[in-house]
Order: structure tokens, then C-alpha cells, then sequence
């Protein structure tokens, strides 16, 4: 992500706003040629009753003509703006239109003068200054629309005023060009007010529209951060049972178990609670493996663990600390329990056979079997199962053997 989420590009915010005014633009002009008919009606009805219908009806074409060519270039601007394509060239001509609509509306003067109608005259200048007023708010957000507007609607009823027979036609002139610049200054205010609202309307839009981008990007960051987290967490979890435990067989590495023994030689030396460990190792394991090979051997350590962790109760570890030498860890438990489980540890395993083609093959295993003693450490009492074990395989093997 590049760049502060408060601010936003000033050229696309200039270019946003001007189109968005050209845009106002178009739609009140069309909006007010569809309403002027109003007051296109009084005036020519001011007209029929000052000079007859005749001319009414000749100002009055002229004007219609002009209100339908905006309607027809506003719409052309719309499909334009709509299609992403230009539209200078709606604009230009809008802009014409624009001058045009003040010259016709300027004209309605001189087809409503009559010397003996004074009063029309006046009623009809009294009329163009409300729709110089209304015109003028309509063409408020394109300063290049008010110009020829008024520049329009002031020739023609000036140069009238100037030469008609009247004693204020001066003064009534000078008053129209001051109403005029009045309306003129109003507009320019309107269209910085509107300039003003549409800008903070573009870049509130534009901070929405970053922010909202923004939050979609952390969202996905957060995602890929969770689905990495996740994948981490596999990949550590995976790590941590191939450290723990023994892919062959189940039972505990020989790393872990022998932090297993440090922390019940603390547990013990805190609260002197009785532990005792049994050591077993199968009997003629290598006579197995080169017999029927390495796959018939893991079979039997794998048969070997499970008949002895069907044998231990929750709380127990069975550990594989070599390449058929196992540990099993007793908590809670004094030498003579300890014997005890051992001799069923050995009977379930002689009984357990393993069927190679026509042929059976029996395990057996060898145990030794240490309590740990008051003030020992996990070293000392690891070798004093080991001894239990070598004294039961120089006996025979298949039995049981308590350390000294």
C-alpha cells in the first residue's frame, strides 16, 4: 500500500469536480428548457395583447426552437458522459445555445413594443428579470454560460430603451445592466458554493472509496497472515510429534523421555512419591530381521508396542529409546508393582505371534526393573535398569529381573 490513506491525487479530484459541474450543468438547462414553456406562454400572451398574435407566434417559435436544441445537445451530453466519451463538443454547443436563449429572451421586447402599450412593456421587462434570475441560477456551475446569457439578454432591450420615446428609457436601461451584474455576482457566488459542495463530495467519496480499498487489502493481508500462521502451526505441530514420538511405533522418542525421567526425578526428590521404570528389549530381534527381513522386523516392534501399551494405565509411557529397547515409566508406582506389571508385560508378549507365509513367529523380550531411589539422579537410575535387563538376558532372556 503507497501512500496516506487521508490523502487523495489533487488532478483527479480537479478533473472529477469539473465533470461533475459540467454535469449539473446539463441537467438544469435541460430541466429548465422543459419548464419554460411557463413562461414563454405569458410573454407571448403579453405580446398578442400589446401588437397581436402574429408576431407573438414568431418570438415564440424562435425561443422553442432554442429551448429544443438544448434539449436535443443535453441529451447528446448525457449518452456522451455516460459512454466514457467526450463531450466538449455538447458542451460548446450548450454554451451557444446559451447566448442564443438570452438574445430570444432579450428580443421579447421588441415584439411586445407598442407606444400606446407602455404598460406591456414594462410587465414584459419585469418578466425577463425574473427569468434573467432564474437562468442565470441554472448556469451558475459554468461561469462560460452565464456570460453570453446575459450578454444576449441585455443588446437587444438596451438598444431599445435607447432610442424608444420614453423619459426613464435611460434610467430603466442603467437599472437592467446593474440588475444584470447583480445577477451575475450572485451566480459566481452560487458556483463557488457548488464547486465547494461537489469538491468535499469527491474526496469524501474518494477517502470512502481509499479507505474501503485499504480495509480489503488488510483483510486479505490478515487473511494470508492467518492461513501462514495456520500452515506454521502444522509445519511446528508436525515437527514437534517427529521430536516426541517415534514414527514406527507410537511410543515416545528417546529425547523426550528422557526429559520425561529428569522431570519425575524432581517430582520425586519434592515430594518423594514412589516411581519405578521398566526396561524391555525383544529377545533374538536381529535373528528376526535377517530371517524375514526388515519389514517382518518392524512389524514386530510395532505388535511389541501395542501389546505393551494395552498393558499400562493412564499416566504411563512407554518409550523407544533404541533399535528394539523400549522404557516404560511408572508413576505412583513402588518396585514391586513394577515387577508385577513386567511379568504381564512378558506373558502378553509371548503370546503374541506374527504369521509370515505357512510360518508363525513368536516374540519374546527381556525386562529390567529399577525403583528410583532417594537422592538419584535420572543417569544413575536409567543404568540400574539397564543392569536389571543385561542380568536377564545372561539368565536365559524372557524374564523379569529387579535391579539391585
Amino acid at each position: 500500500m503507497t501512500g496516506s490513506v487521508h490523502t487523495v491525487d489533487e488532478q483527479l479530484v480537479a478533473e472529477t469536480v469539473q465533470h461533475e459541474r459540467t454535469n449539473v450543468f446539463n441537467e438544469r438547462l435541460v430541466a429548465s428548457a422543459y419548464v419554460s414553456p411557463l413562461g414563454i406562454g405569458f410573454v407571448a400572451w403579453l405580446q398578442t395583447a400589446a401588437v397581436g398574435a402574429l408576431q407573438a407566434l414568431e418570438w415564440g417559435a424562435m425561443i422553442v426552437c432554442v429551448e429544443l436544441l438544448i434539449i436535443w445537445f443535453g441529451r447528446g451530453f448525457r449518452k456522451a458522459a455516460l459512454g466514457k466519451r467526450p463531450v466538449d463538443r455538447w458542451l460548446n454547443a450548450q454554451l451557444v445555445c446559451c447566448g442564443l436563449l438570452g438574445l430570444m429572451w432579450g428580443a421579447a421586447t421588441w415584439f411586445v413594443w407598442s407606444p400606446d402599450k407602455f404598460l406591456f412593456y414594462v410587465t414584459t421587462l419585469c418578466v425577463l428579470v425574473g427569468v434573467s434570475f432564474i437562468c442565470m441560477v441554472v448556469m451558475a456551475p459554468v461561469r462560460w454560460a452565464m456570460l453570453p446569457f446575459a450578454v444576449g439578454l441585455l443588446i437587444l432591450p438596451l438598444v431599445q430603451l435607447l432610442f424608444i420615446d420614453n423619459p426613464v428609457g435611460r434610467e430603466i436601461g442603467a437599472g437592467w445592466v446593474v440588475m444584470i451584474a447583480v445577477q451575475l455576482r450572485y451566480s459566481r457566488d452560487l458556483r463557488h458554493e457548488l464547486v465547494r459542495q461537489i469538491d468535499s463530495s469527491v474526496r469524501n467519496l474518494m477517502l470512502v472509496e481509499r479507505l474501503t480499498r485499504v480495509s480489503s487489502e488488510l483483510t486479505l493481508a490478515n487473511s494470508e497472515k492467518e492461513t501462514r500462521n495456520a500452515e506454521l502451526n502444522a509445519v511446528m505441530e508436525q515437527l514437534n510429534r517427529l521430536v516426541t514420538f517415534d514414527q514406527l511405533t507410537g511410543a515416545y522418542s528417546r529425547r523426550h523421555f528422557m526429559q520425561e525421567l529428569d522431570r519425575q526425578v524432581a517430582v520425586h526428590t519434592r515430594h518423594g512419591a514412589p516411581v519405578s521404570l521398566i526396561m524391555m528389549d525383544l529377545d533374538h530381534f536381529k535373528s528376526i530381521n535377517d530371517s524375514y527381513g526388515h519389514g517382518v522386523g518392524d512389524r514386530a516392534l510395532r505388535e511389541a508396542a501395542l501389546s505393551t501399551k494395552a498393558e499400562l494405565r493412564d499416566g504411563d509411557m512407554l518409550g523407544r529409546v533404541g533399535g528394539e529397547e523400549f522404557l516404560v515409566l511408572l508413576p505412583m508406582t513402588t518396585l514391586e508393582a513394577a515387577i508385577i506389571l513386567a511379568e504381564r508385560l512378558r506373558a502378553s508378549l509371548a503370546a503374541v505371534g506374527l504369521a509370515e507365509g505357512t510360518q508363525t513367529i513368536r516374540i519374546s523380550a527381556s525386562f529390567g526393573v529399577a525403583e528410583l531411589r532417594d537422592n538419584e539422579d535420572a543417569t544413575s537410575w536409567y543404568r540400574r535398569a539397564d543392569d536389571g535387563l543385561y542380568r536377564a538376558k545372561a539368565e536365559g532372556r524372557n524374564r523379569v529381573v529387579a535391579a539391585a
